[in-house]
């Protein structure tokens, strides 16, 4: 991959979607090579609070003291029986979820964001609520869902979904590589051509790996895209474009069911599209 995954961040809050995360996040971080970091974000108490009650902020350091313990004790555990290097982070704050991750993940620290959930949670609404949804445009990684039903297994077959109007070049082979995965290539979009935009070039180090193509006009039907991937037996759903409409159109309406859960674990490619760079370019612009 362009931007190789070394450095994985989990969050947790010790529901079940986010355990089984972590244990997704471990094994993955095995099979590429990578570091994980489990994160939790505990909430500040109110300062008139800690003042005004002394026993009450004792017992907020013991509880820190023993989720650190925890959390060294777990640690310990995914280095032993992954052979990776494995950390955690409890970070304190007063904002919410979706602004903690905004505030602390600048692009630098780390290179995937993997989150579990069971569609009925926060975590849903940390994309899709007013202020959560904003997260596609504003963090600077890759990011990945995972079901709480979904166990780690091997990365077989890979669906890489796009508009393919920019055309991603080199990604999804070097996914390919990065998983030694099958491919389908999903075109995903309105069009009124017959053939992919995608022209498939196959690279000799790939063989003998597989790549499928497939175009699917009437991509705006609710559920649709959630009930394809339901029929089929892949591993990993990877959306990528430059086109934020397409992205938002994608993520927002197709990705989830009814019931807001997701198929598959799905991952969300970033790169600096021009219209990121473009809204650099406001933004500087506004505060000459």
């Amino acid at each position: 991959m362009k931007r190789k995954i070394k450095r994985i961040l989990c969050p947790i809050d010790f529901d079940d979607a986010s355990i089984n995360a972590i244990t997704y996040s471990a094994n993955l971080a095995k099979v590429i090579d990578a570091s994980l970091t489990i994160w939790n974000i505990r909430e500040v108490p109110i300062i008139e609070e800690m003042l005004s009650v002394k026993a009450r902020h004792l017992d907020f350091k013991q509880k820190e003291e023993t989720l650190k313990s925890i959390l060294q004790d777990w640690c310990e555990e995914i280095r032993e029986e992954h052979n990776i290097a494995c950390g955690y982070t409890v970070r304190p704050s007063w904002m919410n979820l979706t602004q903690t991750i905004d505030h602390y993940m600048d692009g630098s620290n780390y290179d995937l964001l993997i989150l579990g959930t069971n569609g009925k949670d926060d975590n849903y609404n940390l994309f899709f609520d007013k202020g959560g949804r904003q997260i596609i445009k504003h963090i600077r990684c890759h990011f990945l869902m995972v079901p709480e039903e979904w166990k780690y297994r091997s990365i077989n077959s890979i669906v890489f979904a796009s508009d393919f109007v920019n055309q991603p070049q080199s990604i999804p082979f070097d996914l390919m590589r990065t998983f030694h995965s099958n491919m389908t290539l999903l075109q995903l979009g309105e069009y009124h051509h017959e053939k992919p935009l995608f022209v498939v070039k196959k690279k000799h180090d790939l063989e003998p790996l597989q790549i499928n193509q497939e175009m699917i006009r009437d991509w705006k039907t609710k559920d649709f895209l959630f009930n394809w991937l339901t029929k089929r037996k892949d591993d990993l759903l990877v959306l990528y474009s430059t086109n934020k409409k397409w992205m938002d159109n994608t993520f927002n309406m197709l990705l989830f069911n009814k019931q807001k859960h997701i198929a598959i674990p799905s991952m969300v490619y970033f790169t600096e599209s021009k219209f990121e760079k473009q809204e650099k370019v406001d933004k500087e612009s506004l505060q000459l």
